[in-house]
């Protein structure tokens, strides 16, 4: 486990307490967003502190190392960063407005006592990142996990394929659906964004959603046993039957 700083510069009783309170919303979005193959996936609160307002969290040395690694290379080019998602970018863009409140000097997160400034040189980054991100059309099949309505509408699934967590946006009108099939296989339908790394799907603006045929819930060996009669091969044995048709090929 490993510790992570956000660091909001200006003095206490001057930073407009809503600037805390929406970075730290953005902090947590940011670590949660990245890709990682450890099994723990724990944040937790490991430090508050005065003087400019400094909160820390701890989280797994890969999940952190992740966000770390992907400031430094926003801060030199436009591109997704590894490991990353759609998610990340909107934390770092919104980070970055936290700037704007009363009070608030600087916004800085980081780890390892390397700080990075999330200023408009590394916001600009990010937009021009996530407007960058390959988008098709096509659909993606998994089972759904997990709902929000907090902002707007948003569930996540587990693909099929990749066994990673892919993120569907989708507007009011279809937040029925999508908790109808809440904790079931489904196929879902829409625009994709795919990582310029892997190729694996991001995120799907979702179209249209239905339920999935399980897919360990396979048709039986024997299912099809007599659906042909008893007398298919005209009374002839099954070696003569096969020997005839190759006759007539």
């Amino acid at each position: 486990m490993k510790d992570i700083e956000l660091k909001l510069e200006g003095l206490i009783g001057e930073i407009d307490l809503r600037a805390l309170s929406e970075a730290i919303g953005q902090f947590d979005k940011l670590l949660r967003s990245v890709d990682v193959s450890t099994e723990d996936s724990s944040i937790t609160l490991s430090g508050l502190s005065e003087g400019s307002a400094r909160t820390t969290a701890r989280a797994s040395s890969e999940r952190v190392d992740t966000v770390q690694r992907g400031m430094e290379y926003l801060r030199s080019d436009s591109r997704l960063p590894k490991g990353w998602r759609d998610a990340g970018l909107e934390a770092i863009i919104s980070l970055h407005k936290a700037n704007r409140r009363a009070g608030v000097q600087g916004v800085l997160v980081g780890a390892d006592q390397s700080l990075h400034a999330i200023d408009a040189a590394l916001a600009e980054n990010a937009t021009a990142a996530k407007s960058a991100v390959p988008e098709s059309l096509g659909s993606v099949t998994g089972r759904l996990c997990r709902y929000s309505s907090i902002s707007s509408p948003e569930a996540s699934l587990i693909d099929d394929r990749s066994g990673r967590s892919v993120t569907l946006r989708f507007g009011a009108d279809k937040s029925a659906s999508v908790l109808k099939y809440m904790d079931q296989r489904v196929t879902v339908r829409g625009r994709m964004r795919r990582d310029p790394w892997s190729n694996q799907v991001l995120s799907v603006q979702v179209r249209d959603i239905d339920r999935s045929p399980d897919s360990r819930g396979g048709i039986p060996l024997g299912a099809g046993q007599g659906l042909l009669g008893r007398d298919w091969t005209g009374g002839q044995s099954s070696a003569e039957w096969i020997r005839g048709m190759r006759d007539l090929g």
